[in-house]
């Protein structure tokens, strides 16, 4: 049924990686929030949620678009297209970079007074932040190439 000597495919296991790391990152933030609670301060609110979804969204927003989309040697879409999927790749980047901005500043305006174990939940918010920007750009990479071109 399989074959012994085949190989795994590197582009599914880039994919996989990519959930692994995605998961980790809401792993994290569900940590921050329960250390949060131990530590007496007060429940995440929607602020909180903030950087984790809009993250969330890039991921989505970036992977709307594939790498061989953004080459612009490519001959199934014309310059306007490859100049449209451009635009998009870079709304998809500046949203990933707005998210991280948001952690930033949370962290550091909400969490940064704090000392001990009570900051765990801003550098968890960054975390969480930070691998599911990561598990998007493997994500997108995971989907450009062939295995046989790696």
């Amino acid at each position: 049924m399989f074959e012994e000597d085949r190989k795994p495919d590197k582009r599914l296991l880039l994919a996989f990686a990519s959930g692994v790391i995605f998961a980790a990152g809401w792993v994290l933030f569900v940590d921050g929030e329960v250390m949060s609670k131990r530590a007496g301060s007060e429940s995440y609110t929607f602020k909180e949620w903030a950087p984790g979804l809009v993250a969330t969204i890039a991921f989505v927003l970036m992977n709307c678009v594939t790498p061989i989309a953004l080459s612009a040697s490519n001959a199934f879409y014309d310059e306007k297209d490859t100049m449209m999927n451009k635009a998009w790749f870079f709304f998809s980047v500046l949203v990933m970079f707005t998210a991280l901005t948001i952690a930033v500043v949370f962290m550091v305006t909400t969490y940064g007074s704090k000392s001990g174990s009570a900051q765990w939940p801003g550098t968890a918010l960054l975390l969480q932040t930070v691998l599911v920007c990561i598990a998007a750009i493997v994500f997108f990479l995971s989907r450009g190439k062939k295995a046989e071109e790696f």
